[in-house]
């Protein structure tokens, strides 16, 4: 409980340094300033100063506690504010930010200070029922750390399909590591092995979106692909169109694949971070056109199969 309570205190911190009028936000209506005073309005909800009667279904409330305090995703996005006409934001109640963060911080010593007197009290969360001090606490926090996702302070964690899928394109590069090397042939197209290394680090890089390269194909055409792609084991034989993929391969920039391999070492380094910086980055595919992050992390895991499978490092997929 104390960990969690620094956890908190960590937060106000943040808010308290760096959180500005100009933070704008990455999802909801709320701006900065509204964010901080409701998150003081949460925190006087939790001491029961709009009221200790749950007025909600009960078993219903029970259900939705139970998947909220045993998931290990965040918050979820776009919850509904109880009150609070959809599409408006709750007038603010004080008139500068530095008063907003002033009632956040005495909103949170008087939360500590009604427990320490009153350390038993069950006091009604809007959806989830009557909720204890340490189930306050474990919201509180869940609850800190969206609003300051929503505002760029924290990044927002991937989900665990996204995470499962960067951590095996880090596993199939290491199969690039340590299997591939120049006495490797391919079975078809025209690019070595040490050519592939490259060309595996320039896709990561691309998928970033740091080229600067827009997609210029058929957009409905291209969103037609997605799910044959998803389907297909190597879909660079079975879904694209193999003479609009091959090419005369780059030049090496690296004088050995070892140098290389490092490059692509370092790629990925700064791939994790840019995927836990924009999971909902939305970037353009030479075919499949402008897709999310979530979309790209599955063509990586595809991609890198697909050349380790053109060098026989791994069977060829059918």
């Amino acid at each position: 409980m104390i960990t969690t309570l620094n956890t908190i205190e960590q937060y106000l911190q943040q808010i308290d340094k760096e959180l500005t009028t100009n933070h704008a936000p990455k999802w909801g209506l709320m701006p900065a300033q509204n964010m901080v005073e409701h998150l003081s309005l949460v925190l006087m909800l939790s001491t029961g100063k709009m009221g200790k009667d749950f007025k909600g279904d009960a078993k219903r409330a029970a259900k939705m506690k139970a998947n909220f305090y045993g998931a290990k995703y965040p918050f979820p996005k776009g919850v509904l504010i109880p009150g609070i006409t959809p599409g408006t934001v709750p007038p603010l109640r004080c008139s500068t930010m530095a008063e907003s963060k002033a009632l956040l911080q005495k909103s949170y010593t008087n939360f500590l200070q009604y427990y320490q007197e009153n350390p038993t009290d069950q006091i009604p969360h809007f959806y989830f029922g009557h909720l204890s001090y340490e189930e306050w606490i474990h919201f509180q926090t869940k609850h800190f750390e969206h609003h300051l996702m929503q505002f760029g302070l924290l990044p927002y964690p991937l989900t665990p399909e996204m995470d499962t899928n960067l951590n095996l394109i880090g596993e199939k590069l290491q199969t690039v590591y340590k299997g591939l090397t120049t006495d490797h042939s391919a079975k078809w197209g025209r690019m070595n092995a040490h050519q592939c290394v490259e060309h595996l680090t320039l896709v990561l890089i691309y998928s970033t979106g740091k080229f600067g390269v827009p997609f210029k194909g058929d957009t409905a055409a291209a969103k037609k692909l997605w799910h044959p792609f998803t389907l297909a084991a190597n879909p660079w034989k079975t879904v694209f169109s193999p003479s609009s993929i091959l090419g005369d391969p780059k030049p090496v920039r690296n004088e050995t694949i070892e140098g290389s391999k490092k490059a692509l070492k370092k790629a990925y380094a700064k791939y994790i971070h840019y995927c836990k910086e924009h999971p909902n980055a939305i970037t353009p595919h030479g075919f499949l056109g402008d897709i999310t992050t979530a979309q790209w992390l599955q063509v990586h895991v595809k991609h890198i199969d697909h050349h380790l499978s053109q060098f026989g490092v791994i069977e060829e997929l059918v």
